[in-house]
């Protein structure tokens, strides 16, 4: 009962967070989509599992089967204003006991986003507004490797760790974004982040740590992922406007992406 509290208690929080902060920005998503890992976590023999799950940005259709002993595949498909993708992998899964599992999870994905933002990043009534505004026309390939382990509390609680890295090659990449301040739809001061990239042939390595928390219900898993997001190699831009030079790093992501979502597993009972 208490374990059901906590991951309750959780999700409530990280509803409040995305939807109620002030501090929306970090959550927005950008011209790479960080979309929360799809770990199998087999539990039964012969085991096939498809999973729903998704935020204010994205809906994520996944599903993992085990092909035969201690290996499977898996798959992912993404989608939410005009952002598209999926992923494809093969998985090496273990148990070292009956509360502890470990996986190593390595495949492809492809992306494409075309998308139109603005926004204001503020609670509804304040005097004055963060304004946030972009356009995407981005394609990109990742290949991607992701280690996972999952502890086992209990029959109700399982905690999971899954940290993913990924090469990103962008075949195409256009992005413009500002960031500024705003009171009553008027611009009250010239952008504090302003940014147009139109660039081929770039990639970058981007980091997802993940934390996965599952609450266990027969064959139902209730879950809450929270992924921070970074990255490394990115392209050096310089943009004029508001007669000054403005640098930005491409590309950009968010900083942090909390997703909720619910699985069904089908398959034996271990003997």
């Amino acid at each position: 009962m208490k374990s059901i509290l906590i991951l309750k208690y959780l999700i409530l929080t990280s509803i409040c967070l995305t939807f109620v902060s002030c501090e929306f920005y970090p959550l927005i998503q950008k011209s790479y989509f960080a979309n929360p890992p799809n770990p199998s976590n087999f539990q039964y023999e012969k085991e096939k599992n498809i999973k729903l799950s998704g935020n204010f940005s994205h809906v994520q259709l996944q599903s993992n089967v085990i092909l035969f002993k201690h290996f499977g595949l898996s798959s992912n498909l993404m989608g939410g204003f005009y952002k598209f993708g999926g992923d494809i992998g093969g998985v090496y899964y273990t148990d070292f006991s009956p509360t502890n599992y470990f996986e190593l999870q390595c495949g492809t994905g492809y992306y494409i986003d075309k998308t139109s933002w603005v926004k204001t990043l503020a609670l509804t009534g304040a005097s004055y507004h963060e304004w946030f505004d972009y356009t995407i026309d981005c394609k990109y390939r990742k290949f991607y490797a992701q280690p996972s382990y999952f502890f086992k509390f209990n029959q109700d609680f399982n905690l999971g760790i899954t940290l993913r890295t990924n090469y990103v090659y962008y075949s195409k990449y256009y992005y413009k974004f500002s960031r500024a301040e705003y009171q009553d739809q008027m611009m009250v001061s010239q952008p504090s982040e302003y940014g147009e990239a139109n660039l081929k042939n770039i990639s970058c390595f981007v980091f997802e740590p993940t934390l996965t928390i599952q609450q266990v219900r027969d064959r139902k898993r209730y879950f809450m992922q929270v992924s921070s997001v970074f990255s490394t190699g990115e392209a050096t831009t310089t943009s004029l406007g508001w007669g000054q030079q403005y640098e930005s790093k491409q590309p950009q992501h968010a900083t942090f992406v909390i997703s909720i979502g619910i699985e069904y597993k089908f398959g034996q009972t271990k003997k």
